[in-house]
Parts: C-alpha cells; sequence; structure tokens
C-alpha cells in the first residue's frame, strides 16, 4: 500500500502466515504487541501478518517478517494452519517453520496502519520455560496449546480455536 490507512480486521475472515523462528539457543522470536482485546495489555505472537490478493503465502511470509523484524527469509516449511475465531475476530493463520534466515531482528512495523495506530510494542528471544510462565492470555493461543517447541516445530494438520467468550 502506498498510503498508509487506518484499517481494521474486525468483522470479517482474514488469512495470514506465521513464521516460527528459532536462534541457536532454541528460543522463539515473538513480537509483542497491543493486545487485542484488554486495554494497555500486550500479546506475545510470531511475527507474521495478513496476505496480500494475489500474494504466495511464501512471499507473503517474507514481506510480513522483514516489515516486522528486518529479517530475509531464506528457507521455510509449511506446517499446519490455525483457525481462530473470537468475535468480532476471524483469523485463518498458516504456520510455516523458518529453516534459515540472515540479519538481526529490529523492530519494524506495520505498513498499512497510520504512525500513530502501531500494534507491535518490541519484538523479543524467549525460550520454552520463559513463554510457559506467561499467563496464557498474554500469548498466541499455539503457545497454550502446543507449549513444547520440539513438539510445534513438526506439528501438522489443521487446529482450531473457537471462544464466545469476549475480552479473555
Amino acid at each position: 500500500m502506498s498510503k498508509k490507512e487506518n484499517i481494521s480486521f474486525k468483522n470479517k475472515i482474514r488469512n495470514r502466515v506465521m513464521g516460527l523462528i528459532f536462534n541457536e539457543k532454541n528460543e522463539i522470536l515473538v513480537i509483542r504487541q497491543k493486545h487485542l482485546f484488554l486495554k494497555n495489555e500486550w500479546f506475545l505472537l510470531p511475527p507474521g501478518g495478513g496476505i496480500d490478493f494475489g500474494e504466495e503465502m511464501q512471499e507473503a511470509l517474507k514481506r510480513e517478517i522483514k516489515e516486522e523484524t528486518f529479517l530475509d527469509i531464506k528457507n521455510s516449511q509449511y506446517l499446519f494452519i490455525s483457525e481462530f475465531i473470537q468475535e468480532p475476530y476471524h483469523a485463518i493463520e498458516h504456520f510455516f517453520l523458518v529453516k534459515e534466515f540472515e540479519g538481526n531482528p529490529k523492530v519494524g512495523s506495520d505498513p498499512e496502519l497510520s504512525e500513530n495506530n502501531q500494534m507491535i510494542l518490541g519484538i523479543e528471544w524467549r525460550s520454552e520455560q520463559e513463554l510457559k510462565n506467561i499467563n496464557n492470555h498474554r500469548k498466541h493461543r499455539i503457545f497454550n496449546i502446543i507449549p513444547e517447541f520440539k513438539e510445534l516445530k513438526k506439528v501438522s494438520g489443521f487446529l482450531t480455536v473457537v471462544s464466545d467468550q469476549k475480552n479473555t
């Protein structure tokens, strides 16, 4: 997009790509962003974002990771698809294991959001134990469903999470 816009992800289905990026210490790279449901709270999730119309998923993954972390993805493997439904959000998330990347992560931005409406608060490497110690509402549900990195790296298939609770 050439023009920054204030857009909403509410009340529509959003296809997303998510990158599971591990370093040599087996820590995972996560984005710290504003919580969607809890005001003045933060949330940890793998880097990624929306797939543009006509864009291949692998290209969307490379673009989104570059925008949010400044890393260049060189090799990735499709793992699984996850569906999240919690009114007013509905996301179809395609998870990739990033096998090779270049660069040092730095905080990026979401170019589709205005400067005053950015969601990203920071990026961090987290160990499996560190993520386990974080309250469930502060991390992506995939880390609650599959908390062991060894298992997360080899899961395949389809996972779905439907919640009828608001603000959880």
